[in-house]
C-alpha cells in the first residue's frame, strides 16, 4: 500500500485572507504504478489540448497554477 499526500497554505496565527489556509490531502493505493501512469497521462493529454496555458508538462505543476476543469479532468481520470 502507498500512501501520497500533500499539503498546501500556510500554518500562522494572521487573519489575513491570503493566510488564512492550510489543508492536508491524500490518497493511498495499492497500484502506485497505475497511479503515476494514469496522472502523468491526464496532464500530457489535458495540455496538449490546451496549449495556450503554457505549463511545461515536464516539471511539476503548481495547483494554483491550473484551472479548475484541468484539476476536475485530472480527478476524474484518477477516480
Amino acid at each position: 500500500m502507498n500512501y501520497y499526500l500533500d499539503e498546501s497554505g500556510s500554518i500562522t496565527t494572521s487573519n489575513s485572507q491570503h493566510n488564512r489556509f492550510f489543508i492536508i490531502a491524500g490518497v493511498s493505493t495499492q497500484n502506485p504504478k497505475k497511479v503515476k501512469r494514469v496522472f502523468r497521462k491526464a496532464k500530457l493529454n489535458y495540455l496538449k489540448h490546451n496549449p495556450d496555458l503554457e505549463l511545461d508538462v515536464k516539471t511539476e505543476i503548481k495547483g494554483s497554477e491550473m484551472p479548475l476543469d484541468f484539476k476536475d479532468y485530472v480527478f476524474t481520470q484518477l477516480i
